[in-house]
């Protein structure tokens, strides 16, 4: 994969973002495919760096970790664009909102592979149509911090950083479900994280519920619901 740095106007600067996809998955014109992916690359390089920014912001190494997740993203993007699907949807701004989802999905599954120490192995069709109902998913992501984002940050500073590390873990797991109930970290990264830590499955439950009271006791005090 080569990015194709624009001297002149990309010849495909008037396709729209999906039919972008479409070309960049013709691997067997390679001349196309670059050019649609350099495409690509212009238009959302801000967006990823953004997105990038964002999730490993409170992270140990985050400047590192946000340039390997930019980087794998847009590999990914490459690999699996034939991934990315409408069904149907015509409304130019719902398509990017969908494809700002499935950025934001694979760059939270190759975040997730660093974590957990694991070589990134992305199904596609586990980043398809799959999105955060376009809470994360706003054009030109600002990688400054907001007030409430610089609070959190310093909610999370409480922790030291082998409990950072579990919780934010357990937050990229976390998911939504019925009756307010969050969906379960994965046995299999459960036992990984005890392994890691050389401790049990059960301490690092409990290392979860600690981190989740602490950092919400800082929230609740410090949290402004009215500020951006």
């Amino acid at each position: 994969m080569k990015v194709i740095k624009d001297t002149v106007a990309s010849p495909l600067i008037n396709e729209s973002d999906e039919d972008l996809l479409i070309i960049i998955s013709m691997k067997e014109e390679p001349e196309s495919s670059n050019l649609a992916f350099a495409e690509f690359h212009n238009r959302y390089k801000r967006f990823i760096y953004g997105m990038a920014t964002r999730v490993t912001l409170h992270l140990p190494n985050s400047e590192e970790l946000r340039d390997i997740i930019f980087q794998n993203t847009l590999i990914n993007v490459y690999r699996y664009c034939d991934s990315f699907s409408l069904d149907g949807e015509s409304n130019p701004e719902i398509i990017k909102k969908r494809i700002h989802g499935w950025l934001v999905k694979i760059a939270k599954t190759e975040l997730l592979a660093l974590l957990c120490n694991k070589q990134s192995s992305i199904d596609p069709s586990e980043v398809n149509l799959k999105f955060d109902n376009g809470t994360e998913t706003d054009a030109d992501t600002d990688t400054q911090l907001s007030y409430n984002e610089y609070i959190v940050g310093e909610a999370l500073k409480l922790l030291k950083d082998r409990d950072q590390h579990v919780f934010m873990t357990y937050w990229l797991y976390y998911e939504q479900g019925e009756a307010s109930q969050a969906k379960n970290l994965p046995q299999d990264i459960l036992n990984e994280l005890a392994e890691k830590y050389e401790t049990t499955p059960e301490n690092i439950r409990q290392i979860i519920s600690r981190s989740k009271k602490k950092v919400n006791e800082f929230l609740k005090a410090n949290y402004k619901f009215n500020r951006k």
